[in-house]
């Protein structure tokens, strides 16, 4: 912006160059919302734009469309004023028609910007950047310069924004895996023991990689490992962990927990305050595409629970929208409430689902699969799975349930599992299937 300023300015610039130029110019004025941080620059560059442009005939178009997109992002903006101004044929002869007024709103545009340096006690606009503490100056009646000075103070003027921040490796990845390694050389097990925050991201997973590459998946197996944390897990909370990992975690996570999990097990406890009767222990697309492993889940988790599952066993109690979607496999237990669209796509695995929610067919989407009542082996295998949810989370929730064992029928449906057969099975037509393999 600066630079088309001094050649205004400072070279003359002729009003022919500027109607060539007329898009890159265009450009530049709107991307004073890049410097959104400067309140006052966009405030005088606007003000300044619209009174101007306002005088000049048939450019209605560009002026309602700048009015209203005032406070738009700077990339959209830039694209829905290039393709405004590639269909608009007449701009040109618009342009030329007002040359004088053209520049006259450069040059006021420039001159308002070098009053504010002057202000400032700075020679370049480049210059303004990160100076948190010239909002705190009373040149502007904007709220938004009064409260972003107190909190903007507290970081150093000195630094620009840095962009792109990759983050460090996380150390407790690091620590746990040559620990565990460590020990299955020796061929032995371990029990370890670890604070954890949302830094600490897809715990499990580079371990699971370190046994595969060091070609110790059966030595792992016979000598598994306990990891016992505690605190808030960062995004893929045992992502990819293999047989021989068990993970318990004492706190909650993000999204993604057990993503791609192939074997082992996880294990969350949540701590805290409980939301609607119930604790939320973790985030979105847990067991996102899981072929093994099990996962106990002492509260609700967030949306697409069990997404792509094909092989994994997981008890959570209750989930939001897009349970089971697109499942093929494995086994899904849900003790509390779902949300809308549940097993959407869902061809194949076995998902007990509590009923006793207020309209629970609505909940239903409509290209699930027809929903059963429970049958014996039903029974069992949720009993199975409740008292192992048990020993592992000490769930109050499930022991209520576990003790109304001979309601189970009213309480709960079954989504897939051993399809029912209506008439002998020498006689079997495709029709008379209700329900998955």
């Amino acid at each position: 912006i600066a630079k088309y300023y001094d050649e205004l300015i400072d070279d003359n610039m002729s009003a022919t160059n500027i109607v060539s130029h007329k898009k890159t110019l265009w450009m530049s004025l709107l991307s004073a919302n890049a410097l959104e941080g400067i309140r006052f620059y966009v405030s005088f560059a606007c003000s300044w734009a619209f009174a101007e442009l306002k005088k000049m005939e048939g450019n209605a178009k560009i002026i309602k469309f700048i009015a209203r997109d005032e406070n738009t992002h700077l990339a959209a903006t830039t694209v829905m004023i290039r393709n405004l101004l590639k269909e608009d044929k007449d701009f040109e002869k618009i342009a030329k028609k007002y040359e004088e007024q053209v520049v006259q709103l450069f040059k006021f545009i420039a001159n308002d910007v070098m009053a504010y340096l002057d202000k400032f006690g700075v020679s370049d606009i480049e210059d303004l950047l990160g100076r948190a503490d010239l909002l705190g100056l009373k040149i502007s009646n904007s709220d938004l310069s009064k409260s972003l000075h107190k909190i903007l103070m507290n970081f150093s003027i000195e630094e620009k924004h840095p962009g792109f921040i990759r983050h460090s490796e996380g150390r407790l990845s690091r620590r746990i895996t040559s620990e565990v390694i460590r020990s299955v050389e020796r061929g032995e097990k371990s029990f370890l023991q670890y604070p954890i925050s949302n830094e600490d991201r897809s715990i499990g997973a580079r371990l699971s990689g370190e046994v595969t590459l060091r070609k110790l998946s059966s030595k792992l197996a016979e000598n598994p490992t306990t990891i016992s944390l505690s605190g808030a897990a960062g995004q893929s909370f045992g992502a990819f962990i293999r047989d021989g990992i068990n993970l318990k975690l004492t706190g909650n996570a993000n999204d993604y927990v057990a993503k791609g999990m192939g074997g082992g097990s996880i294990t969350i406890i949540p701590q805290g305050r409980k939301m609607q009767g119930a604790y939320h222990a973790a985030g979105n697309t847990i067991l996102y595409g899981a072929t093994g492993g099990q996962l106990f889940i002492a509260g609700t988790v967030g949306q697409r629970f069990g997404v792509r599952n094909s092989g994994a066993i997981g008890v959570v109690e209750g989930c939001s929208a897009h349970g089971a979607e697109y499942m093929t496999g494995g086994t899904l237990v849900i003790l509390g409430n779902i949300g809308f669209n549940f097993a959407a796509g869902m061809t194949g695995g076995k998902a007990i689902v509590l009923k006793t929610q207020k309209n629970f067919e609505q909940y239903i989407s409509e290209t699930a699969p027809e929903y059963k009542t429970m049958s014996d082996i039903d029974k069992l295998e949720l009993k199975t799975l409740l008292e192992i949810h048990i020993e592992k989370t000490n769930s109050e929730t499930a022991k209520k349930i576990l003790g109304k064992f001979d309601n189970w029928e009213n309480m709960f449906a079954v989504f897939g599992g051993i399809a029912e057969v209506e008439e002998d099975s020498v006689q079997l037509k495709p029709e008379n299937v209700k329900a998955l393999d």
